[in-house]
């Protein structure tokens, strides 16, 4: 009992099996200019690389991407993320 690869399998994916988007690398590649549509691309393996479009307001990010199932079948994604702009202490 308890061995290797035991217990439960699938189920939903946790944020450990995500991609992250951090906002800071994106500021210091210089893409949150108001009015810019850019595409942030991730890379997991050779087989599986993953992107999301943003497209940056004057307070506003909206982030688009979409998604295929394993049946092949894509869903378009669309959220708009306020953006707070705040002065660095140091």
């Amino acid at each position: 009992m308890g061995g290797f690869n035991s217990g439960r399998q699938g189920g939903k994916k946790t944020t450990n099996q995500m991609n992250n988007l951090d906002i800071r690398r994106v500021q210091r590649a210089g893409r949150l200019k108001p009015r810019i549509l850019c595409t942030w691309s991730w890379t997991r393996n050779i087989d599986s690389v993953s992107s999301i479009n943003m497209y940056v307001g004057d307070d506003v990010v909206t982030l688009s991407y979409r998604i295929t199932d394993q049946f092949g079948e894509s869903r378009n994604y669309s959220y708009p993320v306020i953006i707070e702009w705040t002065h660095c202490n140091y």
